[in-house]
């Protein structure tokens, strides 16, 4: 029934994000439930990778032989979600393939260019996870994680102003990452301020943090 599969798509792609105990199980459920959605089949498909379940590799190599990773009208959700499945089974090259039909759409959502990001970054495309971080912060600016992964990719293209400010970004919209007060820390090293290393490192440990280079 329509309004049932909506509840379906709205209700476990949520449960899973609070790691409900019984998401796994209901996305699963609902797969066989709703075997022609394609977003349904590939978030279960998510959530049988994790558990080593074989029926994921069994679903990317039919979503891959079917054409859809290729197809314009296929969505970027579907895309980024089957991305996800191959990276985690160790398929790089079938990643690659859907994230490059991604990389050819302009107009995406915010959360949309989030996952690109993400699926990029994971790929070793650096310079384009970062454009991605940068255009999904314009829309997603209170998302601590986005900052913080945005930071990386900004440290590792040696943009360290830059990389400390998304940092602190970050640490402002959730000042307990622990492991990230430590980062900032390596950044304000690396940028030759060293009073605001050791103001990083004391919040690092006062949060219970043990990571170089806090504590050596």
């Amino acid at each position: 029934h329509p309004r049932a599969l909506s509840l379906w798509a709205r209700g476990v792609p949520f449960l899973l994000e609070l790691e409900h105990p019984e998401a796994a199980a209901l996305a699963i459920e609902a797969a066989g439930l709703f075997p022609h959605d394609e977003e349904v089949q590939a978030r279960a498909a998510t959530v049988m990778a994790r558990a080593g379940d074989p029926r994921a590799a069994e679903g990317l190599t039919a979503f891959v032989a079917s054409g859809r990773g290729a197809a314009t009208d296929t969505r970027s959700e579907v895309l980024a979600l089957w991305a996800q499945v191959a990276l985690s089974l160790g398929r790089t090259e079938d990643a690659r393939a859907l994230v490059s039909t991604l990389a050819a759409r302009p107009l995406l959502l915010g959360p949309e260019l989030y996952d690109r990001a993400l699926l990029r970054h994971s790929l070793g495309d650096v310079p384009g996870a970062a454009a991605d971080y940068a255009q999904a912060a314009q829309v997603l600016s209170d998302d601590a994680a986005l900052w913080a992964n945005f930071a990386g990719a900004l440290a590792q293209l040696g943009r360290l102003p830059e990389a400390m400010t998304a940092v602190e970004r970050s640490l402002a919209l959730d000042p307990t990452q622990t492991t990230l007060w430590a980062r900032k820390a390596a950044l304000a090293q690396a940028m030759g301020d060293e009073t605001k290393a050791a103001e990083s490192c004391a919040e690092h440990q006062r949060l219970g943090g043990r990571t170089a280079p806090c504590v050596q």
